[in-house]
């Protein structure tokens, strides 16, 4: 997506919606880049595998509902 996409793009695409609302006109990059759903980039050299299995960083449904667990001392059940 470029930023002309996420000023005046189709507030109808869930994905791009996404990305609109994480974008910054004076942090952001020229283009922001989306892959397809299940898709990482890996590293060539070591049979194409992440060295932490993920990034948490794409904009599906499957990547933006991350589980977060507190435990400890003065923590409430």
């Amino acid at each position: 997506y470029t930023e002309a996409d996420l000023t005046a793009g189709d507030p109808s695409d869930p994905v791009r919606e996404k990305v609109r609302l994480a974008y910054h006109p004076e942090r952001s990059g020229d283009v922001y880049v989306v892959l397809n759903p299940y898709l990482l980039i890996g590293d060539p050299d070591k049979d194409n595998k992440l060295p932490t299995g993920t990034t948490h960083g794409a904009p599906h449904a499957y990547d933006t509902h991350v589980p977060l667990l507190v435990y400890g001392p003065g923590v409430k059940g």
